[in-house]
């Protein structure tokens, strides 16, 4: 995946605002990485997603963050898997994902 607009896109938006970003643009400093910026994509409608799942979600998101797996702190965000992901990558978010679920549902 070509990143180079991302990354400029991003620092641009650093520039205006002087005070800081938010939370989850400064979680991604914990995973290596800067937000992928997106153009384009199809909406859904904030009714598709059971707000009594938001609990657990919660839960799941601070579980991944503390084995280096970001995830929108938000159940109404998108994650995205790009090619610049590697197979150890891969390996290591579904390993911290399985152990994550298990807390979730314990």
């Amino acid at each position: 995946m070509n990143r180079t607009k991302s990354d400029e896109l991003y620092r641009k938006a650093v520039k205006l605002f002087p005070e800081g970003l938010n939370y989850p643009v400064r979680a991604l400093n914990s995973v290596r990485g800067n937000p992928v910026f997106i153009e384009k994509g199809y909406e859904s409608k904030i009714t598709d997603i059971d707000a009594s799942s938001m609990g657990k979600f919660s839960i799941l998101h601070s579980e991944l963050l503390e084995r280096g797996i970001y995830l929108g702190p938000s159940g109404y965000e998108v994650s995205f898997l790009s090619s610049a992901h590697s197979k150890g990558d891969l390996d290591n978010t579904i390993q911290a994902f399985k152990e994550s679920l298990d807390i979730v549902f314990s």
